[in-house]
C-alpha cells in the first residue's frame, strides 16, 4: 500500500475491496479514491486470448471433443509473462467441454480474456505467481456461477508449473469429476460479478494520447471524442455498464502542456490504461453512475473521473478535479436578469413554460431565472441553425434536474447532394426515446429548418399540453421566431378538432395518452386547450409579422400573444448590436477564405428595418462612396444614412452596376426577393468570380427562391442558365481554426467557360448566430424585459381578459402588459 493510500484510509471510512485487486476509498472532500500504483499491466494479453480461443472453439466446431491447444510466448508481444517466468501457454477441454462455449462464443473470448487479465490483479496473482519459498497456488474460475446462459456449465483452472516454465489452463465441466479439486485445493476467484472485461486497453489508451497531444500542440487544454467517431471506443464503454455515454472529455491545466507534450509515450500510454482499466469494476462504474467522482493515483500521476450531462459524457481531468459546470454562472453575468429573479422569486409556481428560443449563453441564464422563478417545469425547444453547441452549455443545462427541465433542438444534417441538408431531432440533449415517431417524420421528409423547427414546436407543445391537463397546471409559451403560436392560432380560430390538430402535426393519439376512440379527439383544439393556455410572448419582429398576418385574415387571434418585438429597447439598442453582429460574421468568414470586407460592394435586401438602417450605416463608414445599395418594400423617410448610399423599393430600380458588382448580399427582410430571373441574371451576368451570401434574419425566408433554383438545376438532368448549359460542384466551407462549417460554396461551370462561386454563408441560415450573436451587456436589458413580460401576461390575465390579438410593448402595452393610456 502506497503513503498515499495509507493517508487517506487514515481520514476515511467506506469503500471496499474492488474486483481490481486495490481497495475502493472514500475520501472526506467527497470524491472516493483508488491507488494503482502496485497493479501490473501486462501487454498482449488480448492478442493471446483471441489467438488460443479461435482455435479451441475452431475445434470444437470440427468436432473434436478434446480440444487442445499450446502457444510458446515471445518477449516482444508478451514481454510481462516471460518475465514471469511463463514460457508457455496450454488450454486443455477434455470430454467436450467447450460444447456450450460454441454456442457462446462471444462470452468463451471474454472469459479467456478475463482470465489472463486476472494475472494483473495483485490479490490473485501473489496466489499463482507466489515466491519460490512459498506454494504457487491454482486459480479457480467458476464462470458457471455468473453466467446466465444454460451452455456455460463449464469452469477454468489455472495452473503455474515453474519447473517447466508453462502455464496450464484446464477447462472443465461441473460435475464431471476429472479433475480433483479437493486435492488441489484451488484459490476460487470470488469477484467475477464485480467485473466487465474491456477489449483494447491498449488501443483505448493510444488513441485518446494522440488526441491530447494533437489538442495540446494547438495551446488547447481538453479532448473530445464522440460514439460516432469512435465505435470500438464507445462499445467498450457499453460493456462496462455505461450503455448512455456517447462522448469523451479529456481535461488538464493550461500550464500542463509542455508536460503532457515531452513525457516519456510509454508512461503516458500505461497511465491511461489504468485510468480505462477501472472502468472493469462494477462497485466504480456504479459509483460513477450515482454521480461521484473518483480520482486514481499511479505513483505521481493523478486523473479525475466523473460523469456529467445525465451520464452521457465520461470526463477524465488529468493532474487536478475539474470544475464542475455551475449554470448559475451565466445568470449571474446578467445583473438585471438576475434581479429580476430574485425580485420576483416564486411568481412562477405552478406554471409550465414552453421555450423556444437560440441556445446562447444568455438563454442559459433566462432558464437558470426561470427556476428562481419558481416554474413547475420547462421543456426548452433550442433554435440552432448550424455549427456545435458549446460542451460548457451543455455540462450547465445538463446539471438541471431531469423532472422539470427538459431539452430539445434540431441537428442540421448536411449532404452532399442536397444545397441545404435537412434537420433531425439532436442527441446532445435531453433523451428522446419518446420521439421516435417524430425523428422518423423528419427523416421521410427531409424538411427545410422553418418547416421542421414548426413541426418540432407542434409536437413538443401538444405533449406539454396534455401533461399540463392531467396535472391540472397553466401553460405559458416563450418563443422567438414565431415557429409555433402563428399556425397554432390559425388551428384554434379554423375551429379544427384536437385530432385534427395531432394529425397536422403528425402526432398519434396514444402519444398523448389519448385513446383511438376517446371522445376527447373531437373537441375542438380550444376546448381541450383553454384550461392550460393562456396565450404567449414573442420576441422578435418577424414572429410578430407573422402573428399579424393571422389576426389580418382571421380578424383576431385566439389566445392574447404579448411582444417586446418593437420595445424602443430593442429597436435602438439590439439592432445595433445585431448589425455589429452579421459583420462580425461575415468578416470572419471572410477572413477564413484569405479575403476583407474592404474590397467588397454590398447590397442589404430589408434596408429600412431596425437591423437594415444600422448595416447600411455600418458598411457604408467601412466601404465608403458609391459601395453600399439597399432595397427595402417599405416606404421610408429615414435619410440620415450617408448620401452616397442607394436605397429603393424594388430591384428593378437599381443600377446595372448595384447589381451586378454586389458580391456581398445581405438579407434581412423576411421574405425572399430575390426571384429566379434575378438570380438567372446575377449569376450569368456578374462581373466578380464570387458572389456572398447571407441572411441576418431569424428566419430563414430571404434565400428561398435562391435555394429552390439550386436545387432545381442539381436535380436537372440537363441543367441551364440562360440557355447555355452547365454544372454544379458544391463543397463545405470550413473555419481553418476550428474546423467548424461556416458555409457551402456551389461552384457553378458554364459550358462556354464562364465559372461562378456563390458562397451561402452559415448554409443562409441567420449569420450572426454562428458566432457570438449579440453580446451579454446588450441582451441582459431585453431579456430582463422578456421575462417581465412574461410575468404581467400571466398577472394581467388573472385580473382581467387581455384582448386576444399582438401586444406590443411601447405600442400597446408597457414592459408588464398593462395597457398603454
Amino acid at each position: 500500500m502506497s503513503e498515499d493510500q495509507r493517508s487517506v484510509d487514515q481520514d476515511s471510512a467506506g469503500g471496499g475491496l474492488t474486483s481490481l485487486g486495490v481497495s475502493l476509498v472514500a475520501r472526506p472532500d467527497g470524491r472516493w479514491f483508488v491507488d494503482l500504483s502496485d497493479m501490473r499491466l501486462f501487454t498482449g494479453l488480448s492478442v493471446i486470448a483471441r489467438t488460443l480461443a479461435d482455435e479451441l472453439l475452431e475445434q470444437s466446431r470440427a468436432g473434436v471433443v478434446d480440444a487442445y491447444v499450446q502457444r510458446r510466448l515471445v518477449s516482444d508481444i508478451s514481454p510481462d509473462l516471460v518475465a514471469l517466468g511463463v514460457g508457455s501457454i496450454t488450454v486443455y477441454a477434455l470430454d467436450g467441454s467447450l460444447r456450450g462455449a460454441a454456442a457462446a462464443p462471444e462470452e468463451f473470448h471474454t472469459q479467456l480474456r478475463t482470465v489472463l487479465g486476472t494475472l494483473q490483479r495483485p490479490r490473485w496473482a501473489s496466489q499463482l505467481f507466489a515466491p519460490p519459498e512459498a506454494n504457487s497456488r491454482p486459480l479457480l474460475f467458476p464462470f458457471h456461477s455468473v453466467f446466465e446462459q444454460q451452455e456455460i456449465d463449464y469452469f477454468f483452472l489455472v495452473e503455474l508449473d515453474r519447473s517447466a516454465r508453462f502455464m496450464r489452463i484446464s477447462v472443465e465441466r461441473v460435475g464431471s469429476g476429472r479433475i480433483d479439486l479437493q486435492r488441489l485445493q484451488p484459490v476460487v476467484i470470488d469477484d467475477l460479478h464485480m467485473r466487465t472485461y474491456i477489449q483494447g486497453l491498449s488501443r483505448m489508451a493510444q488513441s485518446v494520447h494522440l488526441g491530447i497531444l494533437r489538442e495540446c500542440e494547438a495551446s488547447r487544454t481538453e479532448f473530445s471524442d464522440t460514439a460516432r467517431r469512435n465505435v470500438h471506443f464507445f462499445s467498450q464503454l457499453t460493456r462496462a455498464g455505461l450503455p448512455d455515454c456517447d462522448s469523451l472529455t479529456v481535461h488538464w491545466p493550461a500550464e500542463a502542456n509542455e508536460l503532457l507534450v515531452r513525457a516519456d509515450y510509454s508512461v503516458s500510454i500505461d497511465f491511461l490504461k489504468r485510468v480505462f482499466i477501472v472502468l472493469e469494476d462494477r462497485t466504480i462504474v456504479e459509483r460513477l453512475l450515482a454521480g461521484d467522482a473518483i480520482e486514481i493515483r499511479s505513483r505521481r500521476l493523478r486523473a479525475f473521473l466523473d460523469l456529467s450531462r445525465r451520464g452521457r459524457c465520461l470526463n477524465i481531468s488529468l493532474f487536478e478535479a475539474r470544475d464542475a459546470a455551475n449554470i448559475e454562472y451565466y445568470q449571474k453575468r446578467m445583473p438585471a436578469l438576475a434581479a429580476l429573479g430574485e425580485r420576483r422569486r416564486g411568481e412562477l409556481s405552478g406554471w409550465r413554460i414552453f421555450l423556444i428560443h437560440h441556445i446562447t449563453s444568455e438563454i442559459l441564464g433566462v432558464i437558470k431565472t426561470l427556476d428562481a422563478l419558481g416554474a413547475e417545469r420547462l421543456h426548452t425547444l433550442f433554435v440552432k441553425y448550424a455549427g456545435s453547441t458549446p460542451s460548457d452549455y451543455l455540462e450547465a443545462l445538463l446539471t438541471l434536474p431531469e423532472d422539470r427541465f427538459r431539452f430539445s433542438s434540431l441537428q442540421k444534417i448536411e449532404s452532399s447532394t442536397s444545397v441545404d441538408g435537412y434537420y433531425l431531432i439532436s442527441r446532445q440533449y435531453s433523451p428522446i426515446d419518446d420521439l421516435a415517431a417524430l425523428e422518423a417524420e423528419l427523416e421521410i421528409n427531409k424538411l427545410d429548418f422553418f418547416s421542421a423547427m414548426s413541426l418540432c414546436a407542434g409536437q413538443l407543445f401538444l405533449r406539454e399540453a396534455a401533461a399540463a391537463r392531467k396535472a391540472r397546471q397553466r401553460l405559458l409559451v416563450i418563443e422567438d421566431g414565431g415557429y409555433l403560436m402563428p399556425m397554432l392560432n390559425d388551428l384554434a380560430l379554423q375551429g379544427v378538432s384536437v385530432e385534427a390538430a395531432l394529425q397536422h402535426f403528425a402526432l398519434s393519439p396514444a402519444e398523448l395518452g389519448i385513446g383511438s376512440a376517446d371522445s376527447e379527439l373531437q373537441s375542438s383544439l380550444v376546448e381541450w386547450l383553454s384550461p392550460v393556455l393562456c396565450g404567449s410572448i414573442e420576441h422578435t419582429r418577424n414572429g410578430l409579422n407573422r402573428l399579424e398576418a393571422v389576426c389580418l385574415q382571421r380578424g383576431r387571434l385566439q389566445w392574447p400573444a404579448a411582444t417586446i418585438a418593437v420595445s424602443d429597447l430593442k429597436r435602438n439598442r439590439e439592432s445595433q448590436e445585431v448589425s455589429v453582429s452579421i459583420l462580425h460574421a461575415v468578416e470572419s468568414i471572410l477572413h477564413g477564405l484569405g479575403l476583407v470586407l474592404s474590397e467588397r460592394r454590398a447590397l442589404v435586401l430589408g434596408s429600412c428595418g431596425a437591423i437594415g438602417r444600422n448595416l447600411m450605416e455600418d458598411l457604408f463608414a467601412r466601404l465608403g462612396a458609391g459601395r453600399v445599395s439597399g432595397v427595402d418594400l417599405v416606404e421610408t423617410h429615414d435619410a440620415d444614412v450617408g448620401s452616397e448610399a442607394r436605397r429603393v423599393r424594388d430591384l428593378s430600380e437599381l443600377s446595372e452596376r448595384s447589381l451586378l458588382e454586389s458580391d456581398l448580399i445581405l438579407g434581412v427582410i423576411g421574405e425572399s426577393i430575390l426571384t429566379e430571373p434575378w438570380l438567372e441574371k446575377l449569376v450569368a451576368d456578374h462581373r466578380r468570380r464570387s458572389i456572398f451570401f447571407a441572411s441576418g434574419s431569424t428566419k430563414t425566408a430571404e434565400f428561398t427562391h435562391l435555394i429552390e433554383w439550386l436545387r432545381r438545376l442539381q436535380t436537372s438532368a440537363a441543367p441551364q442558365i440562360g440557355g447555355v448549359p452547365v454544372s454544379l460542384q458544391q463543397e463545405l466551407v470550413r473555419d481553418p481554426q476550428t474546423a467548424h462549417i461556416t458555409g457551402k460554396r456551389i461552384e457553378i461551370r458554364f459550358d462556354d467557360g464562364r465559372r461562378r462561386s456563390l458562397y451561402l454563408l452559415g448554409g443562409l441560415t441567420p449569420i450572426n448566430f454562428l458566432f457570438y450573436g449579440v453580446p451579454t451587456e446588450t441582451m441582459d436589458a431585453i431579456l430582463a424585459q422578456l421575462l417581465q413580460l412574461s410575468l404581467g401576461l400571466i398577472q394581467q390575465n388573472r385580473s382581467s381578459n387581455l384582448p386576444a390579438r399582438a401586444l406590443a410593448v411601447d405600442r400597446d402595452i408597457d414592459a408588464d402588459c398593462r395597457p398603454l393610456a
